[in-house]
């Protein structure tokens, strides 16, 4: 059945979809929940875990008070433009935040090393594109490309001032 505009009693006509593309995404965003389902516990306490042995060997107030900050977790916006990352892997968690669920629902936690140090951070994001990137990584179907990945975060401003944030490839490197 047709929806129709309550005043008048027409018809209102439905965007053309191409049905390939809004199953492939309708069946990634079924996959990512349910994945989400079981790892996102798993993921909670491991965080859990991680937070509460830096708690309890902090040896410095400066320590302790990094170990109370967000469970060791960094959001992928909070990374400078810039930054060099390698992504080791990552899981999915289901959110009931809207600002970090996007549109799946779920977010994901990268195990990510941070390349101009390298330390070894959890990063969480729920933006869609790089959670079907790090998918299509993770599925083999890209030849030759396969965890660790490294990438460029990049981000962009947007015309209605909003900030564009994606993972793009390391920039090439002059010998």
């Amino acid at each position: 059945m047709a929806d129709q505009n309550e005043e008048t009693g027409t018809e209102i006509a439905q965007p053309a979809r191409s049905p390939h593309a809004v199953s492939v995404y309708e069946q990634f965003t079924d996959y990512a929940k349910s994945r989400a389902a079981i790892e996102g516990p798993m993921v909670a306490e491991e965080l859990n875990t991680a937070q509460m042995e830096a708690i309890l060997t902090a040896s410095t107030e400066e320590e302790l008070e990094k170990a109370m900050e967000m469970a060791g977790l960094i959001g992928l916006r909070d990374l400078e433009d810039g930054q060099e990352i390698r992504i080791n892997g990552y899981h999915y968690v289901t959110s009931s935040r809207s600002d970090i669920a996007g549109k799946l629902g779920v977010f994901i936690v990268m195990d990510v090393n941070l390349l101009n140090n390298g330390e070894r951070v959890a990063v969480n994001t729920g933006i869609d594109r790089v959670i079907g990137f790090l998918r299509m990584v993770e599925s083999g179907q890209i030849p030759g490309l396969d965890f660790p990945v490294d990438r460029i975060v990049r981000k962009v401003g947007t015309g209605s001032g909003n900030e564009l944030i994606t993972l793009r490839p390391l920039p090439k490197r002059v010998a």
